[in-house]
């Protein structure tokens, strides 16, 4: 009986903890899925019609384990794309590089979620494995916007 009581502990405390994980992880990268389950969540993405401009939202479910967090981040900086709008540039350390490589061979085909600070910011399907080491980071945000993000990164990362 005491040996269930330290297993079932020790299983609370893990699922405590990615619940914890999920909640304290300013950058998380997470898996899009197709159907909700007890281990997904609904999420707004906010999407932009490019030929009216307007914004639409869409409701997804994100898995809720986390994949990768600010801790395989290296650098964040903000910059801008070839469009010309405000884009959130990741590089990530040589653990979290190799890690996404993975994350995205395995996916294929699938969609990933990028969240900063609780919000879906985008979610891409993958086309093949990325393996550079660096991810940008493109949404509906205003320039401020996303040198805030980035603040709040790098501060996650700092710590």
């Amino acid at each position: 009986m005491k040996n269930a009581l330290i297993i079932f502990a020790l299983c609370f405390a893990t699922i405590v903890g990615a619940t914890d994980l999920a909640k304290s992880s300013v950058f998380q990268i997470r898996l899009v899925i197709d159907e909700s389950s007890a281990n997904s969540e609904k999420m707004k993405e906010q999407l932009k019609a490019v030929d009216s401009g307007k914004i639409a939202y869409s409701i997804v479910e994100v898995q809720k384990a986390v994949l990768l967090d600010q801790a395989a981040l290296e650098s964040v900086s903000v910059s801008t794309n070839y469009q010309g709008n405000p884009a959130i540039n990741c590089r990530f350390t040589s653990e979290g590089k190799k890690r996404f490589a993975e994350i995205t061979d395995e996916n294929i085909g699938k969609r990933i979620a990028v969240i900063i600070d609780g919000k879906l910011i985008t979610a891409p399907k993958v086309a093949g494995p990325i393996t550079a080491g660096d991810l940008e980071v493109t949404g509906n945000f205003s320039e401020r916007e996303a040198k805030d993000l980035t603040a709040k990164i790098n501060a996650a990362i700092a710590k």
